[in-house]
């Protein structure tokens, strides 16, 4: 990838989560309106990430081994889940806390992301021989589409609108991961880069 896309795509990033916030800026902020709980859920998120990258690294090949990798991408997609609904209640942010919550997703969120998509990238010839690339595949793209939901719509409006740049280039790292996960196993991203439906302008892959 180009330096020049890159930097397209952390434009469209960013405009996107200024888009969200801004729609949340002018409303007054309470410390620590809700942020412990949100960090609180996505450190869970973190450790179903983790799983997949211990599922995919004690993977020997089979259909039948190939289940704690298929249990742990749904762990991932049902943890994600609850850290969306759980954004969706609590305030606008505070920048301290807007600035924790963004710390979290940097990391360890989203090496561990980069960590998980390695480990299953490592495994492919034995998922394949398996039989198992397409659910793989199928499976990295509904955990893609549910980051891309938990970023923009749940967690972005809370941020405090200053806090967004800070935010751009782990949530490109974290789609971009996702995506590379789901090319290796032969699928077609089905969620958009973050910002792409905001920027006006299709994303390549």
């Amino acid at each position: 990838m180009s330096q020049l896309s890159t930097s397209k795509m952390k434009s469209f990033v960013a405009l996107a989560l200024l888009a969200v916030a801004s729609v949340v800026s002018a409303h007054p902020v309470e410390r620590d309106a809700g942020a412990n709980l949100l960090v609180n859920d996505l450190l869970v998120l973190d450790n179903a990430i983790k799983n997949i990258t211990i599922a995919a690294n004690g993977y020997a090949g089979g259909v039948e081994a190939y289940q704690p990798i298929r249990e742990s991408l749904l762990q991932v997609n049902y943890t994600n889940r609850i850290a969306y609904f759980e954004g969706m209640k609590i305030k606008p942010q505070s920048t301290d806390d807007s600035n924790k919550i963004i710390a979290v997703v940097a990391d360890p969120i989203q090496p561990d992301i980069t960590a998980a998509i390695d480990a299953l990238i490592a495994k492919k010839d034995l998922i394949d021989a398996a039989g198992l690339a397409a659910e793989t595949a199928a499976g990295l793209n509904l955990i893609s589409s549910d980051h891309d939901t938990l970023s923009l719509f749940s967690v972005a409006p809370k941020l405090e609108l200053l806090t967004i740049p800070s935010a751009v280039v782990p949530v490109l790292h974290i789609d971009l991961d996702w995506r590379r996960g789901v090319l290796a196993f032969g699928g077609l991203p089905l969620a958009p880069l973050t910002g792409s439906q905001f920027a006006g302008n299709p994303v390549e892959n």
